[in-house]
């Protein structure tokens, strides 16, 4: 059993830290500006990407990420009871670390705006969602899940009880 809780904890581990990574170094959304003035003579047409800092909430998502890393490695590396809060508190973090994924990319929704600046140019914007909101979701939740299962495999059993008799 707990060679089956190690090996599965391992899994989830190394692919929550792919996720990770991808949720990270990926961008979140990505936008388009775009600007045609013809009395002017000015066009303006402009992409962009947003990071997870660029985000309102993007902050504490990282540090939401990182709490279930610290969860993870207490769970690996700590002694005693140390394993099983390891694990409490990974999949504590990774919940809460998934919500707030969906919340970030719920406020990203797909949008188009269009606005007037000085009567006479029109301005257009559109956002889209971007590739990292998966790995956003299911990193927290991939490494919450690697924490409480290694937890579990390195926690000892009680000893038995000497016979009385």
């Amino acid at each position: 059993m707990r060679r089956t809780l190690t090996i599965t904890g391992g899994i989830c581990a190394g692919l929550g830290f792919l996720a990770a990574f991808g949720a990270v170094a990926l961008p979140w959304a990505t936008f388009r500006v775009h600007l045609d003035s013809p009395l002017a003579g000015v066009t303006l047409d402009q992409d962009g990407r947003l990071s997870l800092l660029d985000l309102t909430r993007g902050g504490w998502y990282l540090a939401v990420l990182l709490g279930s890393c610290v969860g993870f490695a207490a769970a690996i590396g700590g002694q005693g009871w140390l394993h099983r809060l390891g694990g409490l508190i990974g999949v504590l973090f990774g919940i809460s670390g998934c919500l707030l994924a969906i919340n970030l990319a719920g406020s990203i929704s797909d949008a188009a705006g269009n606005a007037t600046i000085a009567a006479l140019v029109p301005l257009s914007t559109t956002v889209k969602a971007g590739v990292a909101i998966p790995f956003g979701v299911v990193a927290p939740l991939l490494l919450g899940a690697s924490a409480a299962l290694l937890g579990a495999a390195r926690t000892r059993a009680p000893a038995p009880a000497a016979p009385t008799g």
